[in-house]
């Protein structure tokens, strides 16, 4: 397991004011990176166009209002988000930033709240904002621009845990909000009031009509082109897969024959569109060629549009001209020679693929193809994309193990560059979905305790130190069961970890000591170097230095002898703070750039930061306060990227002692404040303390001097009724 970084046990470094401790201004941070979120709006192809007069009139008429919420309601295929796409494109010019957001791959309230923050700029990137604080200042950045955000297809987290978040956001807009415009497209309602709704219903008839024409469909009877849009109560896609019929069994013409199947198909939908919908796919579905009812079986496994080559991995001699066949037949949406299912298209053709038995077959297709797309050289998270898709796959099928196994070639690259919110609900999902593996199993039990004790270390690089302990024991619970030495070892140090984060030292020392006989017995040396330096830093917040440095030390040789870098640059930084402690600072300082140094060679955004604050620290008690504060700021930056509150809350507190020093008060206590807001969230109450400490003497001041006045006074009030 990797090596980390601990220099909590002693002040640390930086500040920025209370009310902008959650964020900072876009251009200066990481932007967020949510994988898979689409911000392309359908393309509004204006000859292919069929004007809906009375949605269209009421959508402009509510722009114009500057209504705060329009939510579009229908069932799928009523053409919800079209009639968006024809909107956003119309009015875009009228808002000073426009937002189309499709919810197909169902982003997490979280990430969707700090993408549109973002994107009108304002990033917040610290992970412990809750969902609740993210909704109330997503609300409050709208009204701060006039904005047009599209969130189609809403209703996909209709069944995800944070639905109430979405919903909550929601009701806050809908009573607060102001300047900009929200549109949602869902199937069904999240809430909103008589005034804000829109029932979408179907095309009229002239517009049916004039839709079956754009389609190529004739007839000598208009009359029957009527009847076709009413008995299909002008759903547009039931209307596009009836003209994709008429062209195929009738060469494009509407005849009596023709509209007298309609009537026998729909007889027992009446009112039900989507099952008129269903029987009349399968009705298509059953018709297809062969090759192309297994390209469709194939290609809808993908989970964002697809290109020729994507579709070619599952049928290798796929022709453009067979999508677009598939497009004409209304099974594929086409763009830009990129294609996709209808939401409601996709549903139909995934239940057809579970009853086949393409299942297992085309979701291995699609691992095959992105296994083939790993980029070798990754900067960052989207450089992954192939690996996450994999994963996805994997779990489709049930195939946990090798889910995690995915993971592991990319999880140490993303977990040194910080991306903890993007890997916490990969970790969090796939331990969920494995709770049943087979306690028989050994192979499955270690591996789902590896799963634990990642999202563990996840849960503590972001500041959840109780849940961070659960995790672990889940863990330890899964070792024990097999008798997994190396694994118990490993819970175990992570539990003194994660203790040793809250502060309680004694019972960090304890679990370490367990961890490191463990290590010892199996000839672990990467775990004993781990062991030792953890148990270094816990004696070091207990001012035990000297001790703290022989474990650091012994921690320094193994890792140089098995040549583990991070390793070597953990103890070299571990080894600064035992003497800067002791008041070594030069010498101090020269650990801290060798650690400097390693960290930057490899990559390791966090113990780069790490070493310097330890910097930091080390020029302020040389009494050189700017190049102290220099270090503070450049590792405040890396700590807001990569969302390690921790180290936020460190340099807030730091950069507080250092402006108490130039004697700028006012700074200092507002770095404070800001510091002790984060050790509150994180429960870190002995901080808490430390933080009030130095926040009161100037008012224990005050109150000293007001004391010695009513002393005073009531010396010279005893002296005067004495006379």
């Amino acid at each position: 397991m990797s090596r980390e970084y601990n220099n909590y046990g002693r002040d640390q470094f930086n500040f920025e004011n209370v009310r902008d401790v959650y964020a900072g201004s876009a251009s200066a941070q990481q932007r967020v990176s949510v994988i898979g979120l689409d911000p392309i709006p359908p393309e509004h192809k204006a000859d292919e166009w069929i004007d809906r007069t009375e949605p269209q009139r009421e959508l402009l008429q509510r722009i114009q209002a500057q209504a705060r919420l329009i939510e579009l309601v229908a069932v799928g295929g009523f053409g919800k988000s079209l009639l968006a796409s024809w909107l956003f494109h119309t009015v875009k010019g009228e808002f000073e930033r426009s937002l189309w957001l499709n919810f197909r791959k169902v982003p997490t309230f979280n990430e969707f709240a700090r993408w549109v923050l973002q994107e009108v700029g304002f990033l917040i990137d610290d992970p412990r904002v809750t969902d609740e604080a993210l909704s109330v200042e997503l609300a409050y950045r709208l009204t701060e621009k006039r904005c047009l955000v599209v969130l189609d297809q809403l209703e996909a987290v209709q069944n995800a845990n944070d639905r109430a978040s979405f919903e909550q956001f929601l009701q806050t807009w809908q009573n607060r909000g102001r300047s900009s415009v929200v549109l949602v497209t869902t199937r069904s309602t999240f809430g909103a009031t008589d005034r804000d709704h829109i029932e979408l219903a179907g095309l009229a008839e002239d517009e049916g009509a004039a839709f079956l024409r754009k389609q190529g469909i004739q007839t000598r009877d208009e009359a029957q082109v009527c009847e076709l849009v009413r008995m299909a109560e002008g759903h547009p896609l039931l209307l596009n897969l009836a003209a994709s019929w008429v062209r195929q069994e009738a060469q494009g013409e509407l005849r009596a024959d023709g509209l007298e199947f309609f009537k026998r198909l729909f007889r027992q939908y009446k009112g039900n569109a989507e099952a008129k919908v269903e029987e009349i796919f399968a009705q298509l579905f059953a018709e297809l060629p062969e090759r192309l009812r297994s390209l469709l079986l194939g290609v809808v496994v993908y989970r964002d549009p697809f290109g020729l080559e994507m579709a070619q991995a599952m049928l290798a001699d796929t022709s453009i001209e067979d999508l677009r066949s598939l497009s004409e037949r209304t099974f594929l949406r086409e763009e830009a020679e990129r294609w996709t299912l209808h939401p409601l298209m996709r549903g139909l053709v995934e239940q057809e693929l579970k009853e086949s038995d393409r299942y297992r077959e085309s979701h291995q297709k699609a691992i095959a193809y992105f296994a083939s797309e790993i980029k070798p050289e990754k900067e960052s998270i989207e450089d992954c994309a192939e690996e996450l898709e994999i994963f996805h796959h994997y779990c489709e099928l049930g195939e946990y193990a090798l889910a995690k196994q995915i993971m592991d070639t990319c999880v140490d690259f993303l977990d040194r560059r910080g991306y903890y919110r993007n890997l916490l609900p990969i970790y969090q999902q796939l331990t969920q979905a494995w709770s049943g593996a087979n306690p028989d199993d050994a192979d499955e039990q270690r591996n789902l305790g590896w799963a634990w004790i990642r999202l563990g270390n996840l849960y503590r690089s972001v500041g959840q130190y109780q849940d961070a302990i659960e995790a672990h024991q889940q863990a330890q619970t899964r070792f024990d069961t097999i008798d997994f030495s190396q694994g118990r070892a490993v819970s175990l140090g992570s539990l003194g970890n994660a203790y040793q984060s809250l502060g309680q030292y004694q019972q960090a020392i304890d679990f370490q000591q367990q961890s490191l006989e463990i290590k010892r017995e199996i000839g672990d040396r990467q775990g004993e170097a781990n062991s030792l330096g953890s148990l270094g830093s816990a004696y070091d917040s207990l001012g035990q230095y000297q001790q703290a440095i022989d474990f650091q030390q012994q921690s320094l040789d193994i890792a140089r002898e098995i040549g583990d870098r991070q390793g070597e640059a953990v103890s070299l930084n571990n080894l600064g703070i035992a003497y800067d402690l002791l008041g070594q600072y030069q010498q101090a300082i020269d650990f801290y750039q060798q650690s400097l140094g390693i960290a930057r060679e490899i990559g390791n955004r966090q113990g780069e930061a790490a070493s310097l604050g330890s910097l930091g620290i080390a020029y302020r008690s040389l009494g050189q306060y700017q190049q102290a504060i220099d270090f503070y700021q450049q590792s405040l930056e890396i700590a807001r990227e990569i969302g390690d509150r921790r180290g936020e809350a460190n340099s807030c507190f730091n950069l507080g002692l250092t402006l108490a020093k130039l004697k700028r008060k006012k700074e200092s206590i507002e770095a404070f404040q800001s510091a002790r807001l984060l050790f509150l969230d994180m429960q870190l109450e002995d901080w808490v303390e430390r933080c009030d400490n130095e926040i009161r003497p100037p008012r224990r001041k005050i109150n000293w001097v007001l004391w010695f006045c009513v002393g005073i006074a009531i010396v010279l009030l005893i002296t005067w009724l004495r006379k």
